[in-house]
């Protein structure tokens, strides 16, 4: 079961940088792929994406 914080399809103006602390990440932007802690995501502007935090 998925819990954790869900963030709706959406783009940015800027770039987006995302560090997975704890947990997993679900992420979508063309493709579905888990990301683990001690990862980083960095998502270009005018990307449309949407993600999922696991706890």
């Amino acid at each position: 079961m998925l819990k954790g914080y869900n963030f709706n399809s959406h783009i940015n103006k800027c770039y987006e940088f995302i560090y997975i602390v704890k947990g997993q990440l679900l992420y979508t932007v063309e493709d579905n792929d888990s990301i683990s802690e001690g990862n980083l995501i960095i998502t270009k502007p005018e990307e449309r994406h949407f993600f999922r935090f696991q706890l």
